[in-house]
């Protein structure tokens, strides 16, 4: 059996870093690794119930034998990833890997020359992988993101035959587009004719960008939405702002009440979102950001990416001159239309994405990367 200490963040039950780490351990353990799970940041006494009942037993005190090492953080800039990169290198034995994922559209020569020479590099979407390879990654392997058969998503009933409901979920920041989002929904229709259920992470985005309210009003403000008949007075009716920490059932309430997810963002290593809305059955309707195009299918809808843009409000973080995806608004407009119209049925999430078919896939990448 492979024993693997697995260092990431997990202990936060709503961060979506944390969520996956749990998810990617809890295959590790289902495929009969002997993973223990620990985090480089601290961690509070009391876990969460919900976060202990998953990983509980993945706790134990440190072992002093392990088959491979994997480290887990976002891939930032060369500034970011200097320092853990040589930890990484210099401090720990060989095997030593990366979990890793990103949302922009290149990466630096330097953090690739550091990223080869680790044993194995790991990430969650065919995108990131591309990316990687485009760039001189030379170990790079995508192993999708795992659901399991006990997710209550799975459980929820199938949404209306008319699709009138749309849903979004996330922080409300540039990458995300929300308000690009916004913008093609007030295009799109109606008042009326479809509603728009926006639940905005508790987080906010501390550097300068318009918030819901006043972007709201500003479009309201422009002679094409007013053309459509939306105004301050009838706009409340179709466009919802839900906002706070929710539990995890109300969270699933929201996917219950709507019949359409919809994303407009410009970059996604998984975008967990999606992932739940495709795992309940609802149609996706999502740009190339990136994670989604893995998992979406028949019935759902992809907006194709048109070049990139520069994304200077991350540059902080992923080092100056970062880009991310671009896309056309005409085209999101008419992807939404498409899917408040459309009566197909739509393709179930891959069952390659099962945990059990997860698990046996790290399993082949944690023994190539003991043997390599």
């Amino acid at each position: 059996m492979t024993a693997v200490l697995f260092e990431s963040i997990f202990h936060l039950p709503h961060d979506g870093w944390c969520t996956a780490t749990r998810s990617y351990a809890r295959a590790m353990k289902m495929a009969g690794i002997d993973v223990q799970l620990h985090s480089w940041a601290p961690v509070p006494l009391e876990l969460d119930p919900g976060v202990q009942a998953e990983v509980g037993e993945l706790l134990a005190p440190l072992k002093t034998r392990r088959d491979v090492y994997t480290f887990s953080s976002a891939l930032g800039g060369p500034g970011r990833m200097k320092h853990p990169l040589s930890v990484l290198q210099t401090q720990y034995f060989k095997p030593r890997t990366l979990y890793t994922m990103f949302e922009r559209t290149d990466i630096q020569p330097e953090l690739v020359a550091a990223l080869n020479m680790l044993e194995g590099v790991w990430v969650p979407c065919s995108a990131n992988a591309e990316v990687l390879k485009r760039c001189g990654s030379v170990n790079t392997t995508y192993i999708p993101y795992p659901y399991f058969d006990d997710d209550p998503a799975l459980a929820l009933p199938p949404p209306r035959k008319e699709a009138r409901t749309f849903l979004w979920i996330g922080r409300w920041e540039p990458r995300k587009a929300p308000d690009v989002l916004l913008r093609a929904f007030l295009n799109a229709f109606k008042p009326g004719e479809a509603k728009l259920i926006m639940k905005i992470g508790p987080v906010p985005w501390e550097r300068p960008y318009v918030v819901p309210e006043s972007c709201l009003k500003q479009l309201l403000d422009l002679p094409v939405i007013r053309q459509q008949g939306w105004t301050l007075e009838n706009v409340d009716r179709d466009v919802e702002f839900v906002r706070g920490k929710l539990a995890p059932a109300e969270i699933l309430e929201l996917h219950a009440r709507s019949d359409v997810y919809v994303s407009a963002s410009r970059g996604e290593g998984i975008d967990l979102p999606v992932f739940a809305s495709k795992l309940a059955g609802r149609r996706i309707v999502t740009t190339d950001s990136g994670g989604p195009r893995d998992f979406i299918g028949e019935g759902d809808v992809l907006v194709p990416s048109c070049g990139f843009v520069p994304a200077p409000q991350y540059e902080w973080i992923w080092g100056h001159g970062c880009t991310y995806a671009d896309y056309k608004m005409s085209d999101l407009i008419a992807a939404l239309q498409k899917a408040r119209g459309a009566t197909s049925k739509v393709e179930p999430m891959p069952v390659a994405n099962r945990a059990e078919y997860m698990g046996k896939k790290l399993v082949q990448w944690l023994e190539s990367v003991r043997g390599s």
